[in-house]
């Protein structure tokens, strides 16, 4: 299992042709002890295992309130800060005790407010509504629920993002950085150290000269951030990240931040009359990452 995850992660920062010759040296990784040990501590103290878990005590609880907000753009010349923004998103949720949220997101200074709800015929999915005026909703079919919404859950978000900064979920580690109280939690902070340099020193020491070249060939990468857990629920309370290509120059920076946990007001669900277009399917969440 490790063997294969250490290709994995390697090829996640490399070109497709990569994980073809990566895939030829799978016995010379079982002989790289410290390639193991790596492999162990991505597993147990890699970024995603702690968001994964924060995660799902925020579902545990009795509802919840946050923020997301996600820019892209043009880094600097060392990857930490962007100086050119092309897209900016905020994501504002509020969900309540039987799963129900509404939901605001504003994109180029235009702000558009959600409302979703289990879909009555499956449990398994939710059926959206934009909310047109007071008391007034028309239902999104998938394709607008794609371009308007963003992403239908908090998991679904942070699937949507992983996607965009592979190297923060898949080469970084969470290490413990002190404690720090946000919107009333007491919280234990932890840094994101990248582990992308050890894992190609790692790769480098496979005899394969077109495996040299492709990580001569790799561009610039930059990974930082932190992670907040609430010491009482293990709830994920902020995740900061900064993640760039640096030769590409592209980048985007994404923070979520946790207002918070249970006690938020039930939301209505749109019956009769206050529907101006119907549905006639629902959506599904994004899973989690």
């Amino acid at each position: 299992m490790m063997k294969k995850r250490l290709l994995i992660l390697v090829a996640f920062m490399m070109s497709t042709s990569l994980a073809c010759i990566l895939s030829d040296v799978q016995d010379a990784v079982e002989t790289i002890g410290k390639g193991i040990e790596l492999l162990q501590e991505i597993e147990e103290s890699g970024t995603w295992s702690y968001i994964g878990d924060g995660l799902e005590s925020i579902d545990q609880a009795n509802g919840f309130a946050g923020t997301i907000e996600i820019q892209s753009g043009t880094p600097s010349d060392t990857g930490e800060t962007l100086v050119e923004v092309a897209d900016s998103v905020i994501w504002n949720i509020s969900t309540d005790a039987n799963g129900n949220s509404r939901l605001s997101v504003i994109r180029d200074d235009e702000e558009r407010d959600y409302i979703l709800v289990q879909d009555p015929n499956n449990s398994n999915r939710q059926q959206a509504y934009r909310v047109v005026g007071d008391n007034r909703y028309e239902c999104l079919n998938q394709a607008d629920y794609n371009e308007d919404i963003f992403a239908t859950s908090i998991e679904g978000a942070f699937a949507e993002y992983s996607a965009l900064a592979i190297g923060v979920q898949a080469m970084s580690i969470a290490e413990e950085a002190g404690t720090e109280s946000i919107n009333g939690f007491t919280t234990t902070q932890y840094d994101l150290v990248s582990k992308l340099d050890e894992a190609l020193e790692i790769a480098s020491e496979f005899p394969s000269p077109e495996l040299q070249q492709e990580i001569d060939n790799l561009p610039g990468f930059y990974i930082a951030g932190t992670i907040n857990v609430d010491q009482a629920s293990g709830a994920l309370v902020r995740f900061s990240a900064n993640y760039a290509n640096i030769d590409d120059r592209e980048g985007n920076t994404f923070l979520f931040t946790l207002s918070e946990l249970g006690n938020q007001p039930a939301v209505p669900v749109p019956s009769g009359s206050e529907i101006t277009v119907a549905c006639t399917s629902g959506v599904s969440p994004t899973s989690t990452p």
